[in-house]
Protein backbone atom coordinates (compact mmCIF):
# COMPACT_ATOMS: atom_id res chain seq x y z
CA UNK A 1 0.00 0.00 0.00
CA UNK A 2 1.51 3.33 -0.61
CA UNK A 3 1.87 5.72 2.03
CA UNK A 4 -0.49 8.45 0.49
CA UNK A 5 -3.35 5.63 0.31
CA UNK A 6 -2.59 4.76 4.14
CA UNK A 7 -2.50 8.61 4.40
CA UNK A 8 -5.96 9.11 3.02
CA UNK A 9 -7.46 6.37 4.34
CA UNK A 10 -6.59 7.41 7.95
CA UNK A 11 -8.16 11.08 7.26
CA UNK A 12 -11.24 9.20 5.94
CA UNK A 13 -11.08 7.04 9.72
CA UNK A 14 -10.28 9.98 11.80
CA UNK A 15 -13.42 11.33 10.25
CA UNK A 16 -15.56 8.67 11.09
CA UNK A 17 -14.33 8.80 14.23
CA UNK A 18 -15.93 12.17 14.68
CA UNK A 19 -19.37 11.59 12.83
CA UNK A 20 -19.97 8.94 15.72
CA UNK A 21 -18.74 11.10 18.42
CA UNK A 22 -15.97 8.94 19.42
CA UNK A 23 -12.52 10.65 20.90
CA UNK A 24 -9.28 9.81 19.11
CA UNK A 25 -7.34 8.06 21.60
CA UNK A 26 -4.14 7.51 21.78
CA UNK A 27 -4.87 3.61 21.45
CA UNK A 28 -6.94 4.31 18.57
CA UNK A 29 -4.51 6.54 17.14
CA UNK A 30 -1.65 3.93 17.12
CA UNK A 31 -4.18 0.81 16.01
CA UNK A 32 -5.15 2.96 13.32
CA UNK A 33 -1.98 3.86 11.61
CA UNK A 34 -0.40 0.80 11.83
CA UNK A 35 -3.41 -0.57 9.87
CA UNK A 36 -3.67 1.82 7.41
CA UNK A 37 0.46 1.76 6.99
CA UNK A 38 0.40 -2.24 5.91
CA UNK A 39 0.01 -4.08 3.12
CA UNK A 40 -0.84 -7.10 5.09
CA UNK A 41 -3.52 -8.19 7.17
CA UNK A 42 -2.48 -8.07 11.06
CA UNK A 43 -2.81 -9.92 14.27
CA UNK A 44 -3.82 -8.16 17.27
CA UNK A 45 -0.47 -9.43 18.69
CA UNK A 46 1.39 -7.88 15.74
CA UNK A 47 -0.51 -4.94 16.07
CA UNK A 48 0.77 -4.85 19.22
CA UNK A 49 3.97 -5.59 19.15
CA UNK A 50 4.53 -2.75 16.31
CA UNK A 51 3.00 -0.46 18.38
CA UNK A 52 5.44 -1.39 21.72
CA UNK A 53 8.00 -0.91 18.79
CA UNK A 54 7.45 2.56 18.11
CA UNK A 55 7.01 3.41 21.60
CA UNK A 56 3.71 3.18 22.18
CA UNK A 57 2.14 1.87 25.92
CA UNK A 58 -0.44 0.23 24.37
CA UNK A 59 -1.80 -2.52 26.19
CA UNK A 60 -3.53 -5.82 24.12
CA UNK A 61 -6.84 -5.31 25.79
CA UNK A 62 -6.87 -1.89 24.19
CA UNK A 63 -5.83 -2.90 20.63
CA UNK A 64 -8.69 -5.68 20.72
CA UNK A 65 -11.07 -2.95 21.84
CA UNK A 66 -10.01 -0.53 18.76
CA UNK A 67 -10.30 -3.46 16.81
CA UNK A 68 -14.04 -3.85 17.99
CA UNK A 69 -14.16 -0.52 17.13
CA UNK A 70 -13.15 -0.51 14.03
CA UNK A 71 -14.55 -3.31 12.71
CA UNK A 72 -18.26 -2.22 14.30
CA UNK A 73 -17.59 1.23 11.98
CA UNK A 74 -16.88 -1.56 8.89
CA UNK A 75 -13.25 0.43 8.85
CA UNK A 76 -11.46 -2.70 9.66
CA UNK A 77 -12.18 -6.96 8.78
CA UNK A 78 -11.44 -9.76 9.89
CA UNK A 79 -9.11 -12.21 7.70
CA UNK A 80 -8.59 -15.66 8.71
CA UNK A 81 -5.02 -17.41 8.11
CA UNK A 82 -3.84 -20.64 7.55
CA UNK A 83 -3.18 -20.93 11.29
CA UNK A 84 -6.44 -20.19 12.30
CA UNK A 85 -5.85 -16.92 14.54
CA UNK A 86 -7.56 -13.88 12.75
CA UNK A 87 -5.92 -10.86 11.45
CA UNK A 88 -7.19 -7.80 10.51
CA UNK A 89 -7.19 -5.18 7.27
CA UNK A 90 -8.39 -2.26 6.31
CA UNK A 91 -11.99 -2.76 4.88
CA UNK A 92 -12.55 -2.72 0.96
CA UNK A 93 -15.77 -1.28 -1.02
CA UNK A 94 -17.94 -3.27 -2.15
CA UNK A 95 -17.57 -7.09 -1.45
CA UNK A 96 -13.96 -8.82 -2.15
CA UNK A 97 -12.51 -12.57 -2.17
CA UNK A 98 -8.91 -12.46 -1.22
CA UNK A 99 -5.97 -14.19 -2.50
CA UNK A 100 -3.35 -14.51 0.35
CA UNK A 101 0.19 -15.61 0.32
CA UNK A 102 1.53 -18.60 2.22
CA UNK A 103 5.07 -16.94 2.19
CA UNK A 104 4.44 -13.22 2.90
CA UNK A 105 0.92 -12.74 4.06
CA UNK A 106 0.39 -10.28 1.25
CA UNK A 107 -3.40 -9.64 0.61
CA UNK A 108 -5.01 -9.04 -3.20
CA UNK A 109 -8.62 -8.78 -2.93
CA UNK A 110 -10.51 -9.33 -6.33
CA UNK A 111 -14.54 -8.74 -6.70
CA UNK A 112 -17.23 -10.67 -5.38
CA UNK A 113 -18.28 -11.96 -8.55
CA UNK A 114 -22.57 -11.97 -8.97
CA UNK A 115 -22.25 -15.42 -9.93
CA UNK A 116 -20.52 -16.70 -6.64
CA UNK A 117 -23.26 -14.78 -4.73
CA UNK A 118 -25.97 -16.47 -6.57
CA UNK A 119 -24.12 -20.33 -6.43
CA UNK A 120 -23.85 -19.86 -2.45
CA UNK A 121 -27.24 -18.49 -1.88
CA UNK A 122 -28.98 -20.97 -3.96
CA UNK A 123 -26.81 -24.03 -2.24
CA UNK A 124 -27.57 -22.25 1.35
CA UNK A 125 -31.78 -22.54 0.40
CA UNK A 126 -31.24 -26.14 -1.16
CA UNK A 127 -29.86 -26.70 2.83
CA UNK A 128 -33.05 -24.57 3.85
CA UNK A 129 -30.38 -21.87 4.71
CA UNK A 130 -30.51 -18.04 4.18
CA UNK A 131 -27.19 -17.27 3.64
CA UNK A 132 -26.41 -13.50 4.73
CA UNK A 133 -22.90 -13.45 3.63
CA UNK A 134 -19.49 -15.61 3.23
CA UNK A 135 -16.08 -15.31 3.04
CA UNK A 136 -13.70 -16.02 0.14
CA UNK A 137 -9.90 -16.63 0.74
CA UNK A 138 -8.00 -18.35 -1.72
CA UNK A 139 -4.53 -19.20 -0.20
CA UNK A 140 -1.24 -19.78 -2.77
CA UNK A 141 2.16 -17.99 -3.50
CA UNK A 142 2.89 -14.54 -4.50
CA UNK A 143 4.68 -13.74 -7.63
CA UNK A 144 7.60 -12.12 -5.82
CA UNK A 145 7.75 -15.20 -3.21
CA UNK A 146 7.92 -17.80 -6.30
Amino acid sequence: MSQDTGQQRLRIWKRILREHDLRLTPARKAVMEILTGCDRPLTAQEIHDRARDHRHSLGIASVYRTLDTLSDLDLIQRIHHLQGCEAYGPALTGHKHFLICTECERMVAFPGWDELDDYFKAEGEKRGYQVKDHWLQLFGVCPECQ
